[in-house]
């Protein structure tokens, strides 16, 4: 299968293992998209790893406009990041002694 893909990539200009490459991160991302936006397994490894690079963030929002033409599963996934984080942090802030929250702005309705 890979001797395939390769012998075709090799047929195109530029680098045929970056084409490879390219093609494997939008297969994926639109897998991710397509079955797992709602996969408890998935979100939780792209909460481990902070979400996606930016590089590929972007990527995935074209990929969903190209495919879909809505934001829904970009939308799922970051208000989900997005979520967690502010929770961390409220979390964190919440652990400070009240002396050193005392100077944050962020921290005053703390």
């Amino acid at each position: 299968m890979y001797t395939i893909d390769l012998r075709q990539a090799y047929r195109q200009p530029g680098c045929p293992i970056c084409r490879l490459h390219s093609r494997m991160d939008s297969r994926y991302l639109y897998n991710l998209l397509y079955e797992n936006v709602n996969d408890g397994g998935t979100r939780v490894h792209l909460v481990r790893g902070m979400g996606l690079c930016p590089e590929h963030a972007w990527q995935l929002q074209a990929i969903e406009q190209e495919n879909w033409h809505d934001g829904l599963g970009v939308g799922i996934i970051c208000e989900d990041l997005v979520g967690r984080a502010s929770r961390a942090l409220a979390t964190y802030l919440e652990a400070l002694p009240r002396n050193v929250r005392r100077g944050c702005r962020a921290c005053v309705s703390v």
